[in-house]
């Protein structure tokens, strides 16, 4: 009877996240004003802070914007909170400092974006955990490492993202683990140009999981530190 009666509940949430689940559109040419449907959409991503649950879907449509992705809050296993481009356009942030800040959050998915000229791509720092960014195009980030996982960030995964540093600007990594986050996944990502190691693994990020990327003209492919 205990069995039947949780299972029950755990149908009952599930349909709660679907049925309640929306879709939001942002466009530089829409109105935070609007209501964020494909034809009145807002203007700002920032906008969508005070909007979006778990399960929600934000669609960033063409255009440029000069704004961070900071989740207001975290979606669910069964209900992600996904930011992803409008198929078949090209929505590029820059010239803020870090693009994509997943800090504290959980069950965040980034798919299709492009991040340019901007400190930091992406941060997954204290105790970020089970997010998803793929299918992403990163170039050019002076922070020392353009992706950081730190701070018991657990759980992540890099999927299929092209990233481009400047060679001739010293002390840049691609993607930078350390500080015992550990679990994560780094997989089928292309790391060109990076002054420093494509990929590193410093103290503490162990349980870690690194296979099938490609790394070209970096000074150093993959650097470990015990």
């Amino acid at each position: 009877m205990t069995v039947r009666f949780s299972l029950l509940l755990i149908h009952i949430f599930c349909s709660f996240s679907s049925v309640y689940a929306a879709v939001y559109y942002v466009s530089p040419d829409g109105n935070d004003n609007f209501p964020g449907t494909i034809s009145s959409p807002w203007k700002t991503i920032s906008r969508s802070s005070t909007t979006l649950q778990p399960g929600d879907i934000l669609y960033i449509r063409e255009g440029t914007y000069q704004e961070e992705i900071f989740p207001p809050c975290s979606g669910t296993f069964n209900a992600p909170i996904t930011y992803k481009n409008y198929p078949g356009e090209t929505p590029v942030i820059t010239n803020v400092t870090t693009a994509i800040n997943l800090s504290n959050c959980l069950w965040i998915i980034i798919d299709g974006l492009r991040v340019e000229d901007v400190e930091r791509w992406v941060s997954l720092t204290n105790n970020s955990t089970h997010n998803i960014v793929k299918n992403c195009y990163f170039n050019h980030a002076s922070a020392w490492q353009g992706i950081l996982l730190s701070s018991y960030s657990y759980y992540n995964q890099i999927l299929n993202n092209t990233l481009i540093q400047n060679p001739s600007e010293p002390g840049e990594e691609g993607i930078g683990i350390k500080d015992d986050s550990k679990y994560n996944l780094i997989e089928g990502n292309t790391i060109q140009g990076c002054s420093q190691a494509g990929i590193s693994l410093r103290p503490m990020a162990d349980y870690n999981i690194i296979r099938n990327n490609t790394l070209f003209d970096n000074s150093c492919l993959l650097y470990t530190s015990p």
